[in-house]
């Protein structure tokens, strides 16, 4: 009987003990999970900004106003938003759902495979034009990718597991960028699966005055007149920036006339600046350089 009842509390103990080894297991799943979920948190609103960025200048919604590029290669580029989107040079693929639009219609790659990002009738989402849609990205309490395309009202799909030890915020939905010889414009590309896709967008939306000045300084001689061939591009409004220096501007041409003296008493350059402005008021600094003699 004593043997019976060791070996039933014994069982009993067995029991006991699996049983908090499982509660400990369950535990520490939830304990990972809560990790994974704080490490994202961060970057969640910059993926989401990257998404949105990303479409509004493909769309043609964003104007480039100027970028910047660092000492590694990485581009920053400034938006007509006031936000910045950068460019990552030699930067490795990330296990992040990468969004991507192709045919004016959104995808998203997971790994090495790409899909249509379907709504909740079944379609592939649009992305450009007027029936668009920005889609948020999430992590859902079982930390798997959520995404939403009615601004975080309803919430779709499970898109794989979000690991933050996979990702960062320092990851750009474009893959390169490259500044046109003339520095008029930047050609992004990026990925969609397999295929490179890629969009030219004009700095300042195209807003531009050239003046056909020829070499830089141009030379005057005292109370000197010349007259330059300009082009205007969706220039609304000048404002002309100059001391001394007479300046007329018209549709097609710019009139400079030199100071009658030289209050230096040597040669030295100057600059007119001429400001333009888009008719949606963005601007623009135009710089001749010019050159002022004794004679």
């Amino acid at each position: 009987m004593k043997k019976l009842i060791f070996l039933f509390l014994s069982m009993i103990s067995l029991v006991a003990l699996n049983s908090c080894d499982k509660r400990d297991d369950i535990q520490k799943d939830i304990d990972d999970l809560n990790s994974r979920l704080d490490q994202l948190e961060p970057m969640l609103a910059q993926l989401n900004e990257n998404i949105s960025n990303y479409q509004g200048v493909l769309d043609g919604k964003l104007l480039v106003m100027g970028y910047a590029v660092s000492e590694n290669g990485d581009y920053t580029v400034e938006l007509s938003n006031g936000e910045t989107i950068k460019i990552y040079s030699g930067k490795p693929a990330e296990d992040l759902p990468l969004f991507s639009i192709a045919d004016g219609k959104w995808f998203y790659t997971q790994g090495d495979e790409t899909y249509p990002l379907m709504n909740s009738e079944g379609q592939q989402a649009p992305a450009l034009g007027e029936t668009g849609v920005t889609p948020k990205i999430r992590v859902n309490a079982q930390g798997m990718w959520e995404y939403s395309l009615d601004n975080g009202k309803t919430w779709l799909g499970n898109i794989g597991p979000a690991n933050p030890a996979q990702g960062s915020a320092g990851v750009s939905i474009f893959t390169n960028v490259i500044v046109s010889d003339d520095g008029s414009s930047l050609t992004f590309e990026w990925k969609n699966g397999d295929t490179v896709m890629s969009q030219t967008v004009a700095l300042y939306g195209g807003l531009s005055l050239d003046v056909d000045y020829g070499s830089a300084p141009v030379a005057f001689a005292l109370g000197e007149s010349r007259e330059f061939k300009v082009t205007q591009t969706k220039v609304e409004n000048v404002v002309i920036e100059t001391n001394t220096w007479g300046v007329k501007l018209d549709e097609k041409k710019i009139y400079i006339t030199a100071p009658t003296v030289n209050v230096q008493g040597k040669e030295y350059e100057d600059k007119i600046v001429l400001k333009i402005f888009s008719k949606e008021g963005y601007c623009k600094a135009v710089i001749i350089p010019v050159k002022l003699l004794t004679k």
